[in-house]
């Protein structure tokens, strides 16, 4: 039962992650190049406390963990996002990195506000928040 949750959820994964196009962030390499973040919050997920998910900007790519696997988006157009794609337990890990994923494919803006970055939808609503660690 087990190994058919995790084939489902992996699945899933592979699924939206190959279907997830770069969000359209104008500028942030441009100001925010050379910065690494930690999400501290996610709209509509409790975060797994022993699982870090990080966003690292740089001059041509964001990239960073998902909790579990690696991920990178370069800034082209129309560009998806990428994963490696291990299978991590418990299955609960592999649900929060599919729905991290998926939360970063709606970012259509940011704001930085002192320390902290906000990915926002297309509405200015708060999707994922980070706080910076360099």
């Amino acid at each position: 039962m087990i190994r058919k949750l995790m084939l489902i959820l992996l699945c899933i994964y592979i699924f939206v992650a190959c279907n997830s196009t770069v969000p359209p962030i104008a500028n942030i390499q441009n100001e925010q190049e050379g910065t690494h973040w930690e999400l501290k919050f996610m709209v509509d997920q409790e975060l797994l406390m022993n699982r870090a998910i990080t966003l690292n900007i740089d001059s041509d790519m964001l990239s960073g963990s998902a909790g579990c696997n690696s991920y990178f988006i370069t800034y082209t157009p129309q560009s998806e996002i990428q994963t490696t794609l291990m299978l991590c337990s418990p299955e609960n890990i592999m649900k929060q990195e599919t729905q991290y994923i998926s939360t970063l494919a709606k970012v259509n803006n940011y704001r930085v506000e002192n320390t902290e970055l906000f990915l926002l939808d297309n509405k200015g609503k708060v999707l994922l928040q980070y706080y910076r660690t360099q």
